[in-house]
């Protein structure tokens, strides 16, 4: 029987849990619409065909047919969807959007992930200029203060930065999937034997500390500084430098350091990507970076993008571990005390109306959820 069971990988949430969760959505929206974003919103169900191209868990989705006969899925990412929005209506751009809502990806047995995730985050379309990885920096940054989070460090990518160079090196996909897969699975001694055919090439000095081209982010300039890159990917490396320009004049304080050995974030990806961590969490608790050419996926035209991603879950849990629990305050009291006992409620900080007949049944539920009791009837409190 498992009527009383749930699916593996999802969970309830009740109590102190959902309630800090909640807290969490709404001070990251609130915070988004004091910026002057939009609140968007998508279903939770999408055609597949809106993912179809994009590696964002194909093949771990949560699939069904609808009653037209067509595939669905549960949504696995939100800023598809909200690619979908926009090609087909008519906002006008630029634009700034803020979501919240869950995505659902099959994650394997016993990796301890949960199937159903909840997210927030912003989405600046139609802005080609740096200063919208600035802003999207600059929440991450005042995010994590707001929500009392220890001071994050930041790590800065280029998304496509692998597969240019490869690609200059040689035209064989194979190959090139085979030294990425080496080189982001930290199989080092695999990756060597792969690169070993690129000996005489101008970028061997650069293939081989390749897999260390992570840490402080101006160790990792230097490291690639001496090499001459084609324009299309010097730009973005220069963009890259000047970013993190920027942070050191802005956030001198900040910890920022750059990864150029790891795959990006997203598949959609093109340029600069960042993400966040705190020593509260192992995994990231900010994501997002740039993607130009999503809407090309929906439209013809290719509209600049950047979006910023926020695991509400990771750091809900967070707060959750720092959190100082006030005891429940259950306020007893006659029939004719309802307005005390109202003003009483709206007065004290946690505090909730005790709706049983007695005296003594009152003491029980306050024992019972370790709280206190105020009894109105006597007027103490026990």
């Amino acid at each position: 029987m498992l009527k009383n069971q749930l699916p593996t990988g999802v969970r309830d949430e009740l109590g102190i849990n959902a309630g800090i969760k909640e807290t969490t959505v709404n001070t990251i929206q609130n915070y988004f619409y004091q910026r002057g974003f939009e609140k968007i919103k998508t279903p939770v169900i999408e055609y597949q065909d809106v993912f179809e191209d994009y590696d964002v868990g194909q093949q771990r989705l949560f699939k069904f047919l609808s009653a037209s006969g067509n595939s669905v899925v549960l949504r696995p990412d939100m800023t598809l969807p909200l690619a979908r929005v926009l090609s087909s209506t008519q906002v006008k751009l630029p634009a700034k959007f803020y979501y919240s809502g869950d995505i659902f990806r099959i994650n394997k047995a016993l990796s301890g992930s949960q199937d159903e995730m909840t997210q927030a985050g912003a989405e600046l379309i139609g802005f080609s200029s740096m200063k919208a990885e600035q802003e999207c920096l600059s929440m991450m940054i005042e995010l994590a203060q707001i929500l009392e989070l220890d001071s994050i460090q930041i790590e800065l990518g280029l998304a496509r930065f692998v597969k240019q160079i490869l690609e200059m090196l040689t035209d064989n996909i194979d190959q090139i999937h085979a030294i990425e897969e080496a080189l982001f699975s930290k199989q080092i001694t695999k990756y060597n034997q792969l690169i070993a055919a690129f000996d005489e090439s101008e970028y061997t000095s650069l293939l081989k500390i390749w897999p260390r081209l992570f840490g402080p982010a101006q160790d990792v300039l230097d490291e690639i500084f001496p090499y001459k890159f084609p324009e299309r990917l010097q730009e973005k490396v220069t963009e890259l430098r000047q970013l993190v320009s920027w942070l050191q004049v802005r956030y001198p304080n900040q910890n920022v350091e750059i990864d150029l050995s790891t795959r990006a974030p997203q598949d959609y990806y093109t340029g600069i990507t960042f993400q966040a961590y705190s020593s509260q969490s192992a995994t990231f608790l900010f994501s997002g970076g740039r993607y130009d050419h999503l809407l090309n996926h929906f439209q013809k035209e290719k509209v600049a993008a950047i979006g910023l991603g926020i695991d509400v879950d990771q750091i809900a849990l967070i707060s959750q571990a720092d959190c100082q629990t006030t005891p429940m305050t259950y306020i007893y009291f006659n029939d004719n005390q309802w307005e005390l006992a109202e003003q009483k409620l709206m007065e004290l900080d946690k505090a909730t109306l005790c709706l049983v007949d007695s005296l003594e049944e009152a003491q029980k539920v306050a024992d019972n959820n370790d709280g206190q009791l105020l009894d109105l009837t006597a007027e103490v409190i026990k």
